[in-house]
């Protein structure tokens, strides 16, 4: 004010004012309560605590980390869709979708207890992976750089193992394990447990137990899960020394196709929790991988993802998120969306091997396809019926010509005089089964519907579209 660096518009005063606050102060004005101190020292203390991360890495080794991860191999082991009922928000096509736009390799789908998305999630992946190799031959054919993902699908499930299947004296829902099959037979051992649970195991949630994991762990791998994994809760919960059993037990059976999951989602007991898993990985040389466990695709769609928890549960949306009375279930965070690789490797450069291994995960698994023909029995046909070219590729044209034969040998029995409407009417129908390619089924029934009558068994009337055929 005594230099007059504001406007006496600035600080809407009169002229006057300047000349009075001068006469009023003509000494320097002196600091009060400020104290100099030099904060070298401790600037410096504060540089080397940055210089070395909470996990003990130095920023130099984070930074090698970095290089190493930059052309590792990420994707996503541990995802939910809509097959897990009213507790995920991602539909097949989606998680296919989300794979292949963030450049992913292989996507797994592993959700609770049931393969019911599996047969569409495959298909979904092949259907992707078709347009992608036509685009990547299309772009080889103008000189350019082939840029479209072809994805591996990985079929998994995350099974709850209790202590006992059978037992529905008390509720017991286990522990969540993922399991993933690494082939077809993996698949087929995969929904045999998923049967076994769904059948004897339902106690609340279907369950499995070791011993039915024993029986059909051949060709599978197996994570340990998140925190309600059998290892991570009873670190929490029970103690290391439990934990640490319960790790040999599972190393026992799976061997090198078991692998110690890690998670972070921003939460200090998965902080903890690591920690120690950490630990008993390098203590017993179990390789380590890292997920994320998706329920969203986007981080924006955790609100939708939390409205669909209210609806499972019955719980209003303004009910605080906890435990106890007053309280509802729901995510600590927003953190549980399908990132994408970069995000991961960040999350883990201080454990680059997490990331590593996924891609020895990946070789282990065999692509394979679960859509295929009916299977029927071959129907035995008369000699004068039999086309030679169906043995060389499969084809139904004796079948075809044989049930045509029988058609109109019927139609006569039934009609008298097959008029022009009642046989293009028959070669309609006709024309229809010979394209879906189920003459035998036709065959087979006709064949025990006749020995039926012969042997004066009642037949009942004929229900459906077939039984209004001409």
């Amino acid at each position: 004010i005594k230099k007059q660096v504001f406007t006496k518009e600035e600080l809407q005063v009169d002229t006057d004012y300047f000349l009075r606050f001068k006469e009023a102060n003509p000494f320097t004005i002196e600091s009060v309560g400020i104290q100099h101190v030099n904060l070298k020292a401790a600037s410096d203390e504060i540089r080397k605590r940055k210089d070395v991360d909470t996990g003990g890495v130095s920023k130099q080794t984070l930074a090698q980390n970095k290089a190493a991860l930059a052309d590792a191999t990420f994707v996503h082991l541990h995802n939910h869709t809509q097959f897990s009922v009213l507790q995920s928000t991602i539909s097949v096509p989606a998680l296919v979708k989300a794979a292949a736009e963030k450049g992913m390799p292989a996507v797994a789908i592993t959700d609770h207890a049931n393969m019911m998305g599996a047969f569409h999630f495959v298909n979904n992946v092949l259907n992707h992976n078709k347009a992608a190799e036509a685009k990547n031959a299309e772009a080889i054919e103008k000189g350019e750089t082939p840029t479209a993902t072809v994805i591996k699908p990985i079929i998994g499930v995350e099974f709850f193992v209790c202590d006992d299947h059978t037992d529905k004296t008390r509720k017991d829902s286990g522990y969540q394990v993922v399991f993933l099959a690494k082939n077809k037979q993996g698949y087929h051992n995969l929904a045999k447990m998923s049967s076994i649970a769904y059948t004897k195991g339902f106690y609340y949630v279907p369950r499995i137990d070791r011993n039915i994991v024993e029986q059909y762990k051949e060709n599978l791998i197996v994570l340990t899960g998140n925190m309600y994994g059998e290892i991570p809760s009873k670190i929490l919960n029970i103690g290391e020394k439990q934990a640490e059993e319960a790790l040999l037990w599972w190393k026992e059976q799976f061997g090198e196709d078991f692998y110690i999951e890690l998670m972070r989602h921003g939460q200090e007991n998965e902080d903890r929790v690591n920690e120690v898993l950490v630990k008993m990985a390098a203590q017993h040389q179990v390789k380590m991988v890292a997920t994320n466990n998706t329920y969203y695709v986007n981080k924006k769609d955790a609100h939708a993802h939390d409205i669909l928890l209210c609806v499972k549960d019955a719980e209003k949306l303004a009910t605080p998120i906890g435990r106890g009375r007053g309280f509802r279930y729901g995510m600590p965070n927003h953190e549980y969306y399908f990132k994408s690789a970069d995000e991961m490797k960040a999350l883990f450069t201080d454990v680059p091997d997490a990331i590593i291994n996924i891609q020895e995960v990946i070789d282990k698994i065999e692509s394979y396809k679960l859509a295929r023909e009916v299977l029927l029995p071959k129907f035995d046909i008369s000699e004068e019926f039999l086309v030679a070219e169906d043995n060389e590729d499969g084809g139904k044209r004796g079948e075809n010509k044989y049930l045509r034969h029988l058609t109109y040998v019927g139609a006569e029995k039934r009609y008298g005089e097959l008029t022009p409407d009642i046989t293009e009417r028959l070669d309609f129908e006709l024309q229809t089964i010979e394209k879906t390619g189920y003459p035998g089924y036709f065959l087979i029934v006709q064949d025990f519907i006749a020995e039926a009558r012969r042997r004066d068994v009642s037949v009942g009337p004929g229900r459906g579209s077939a039984a209004g055929s001409a």
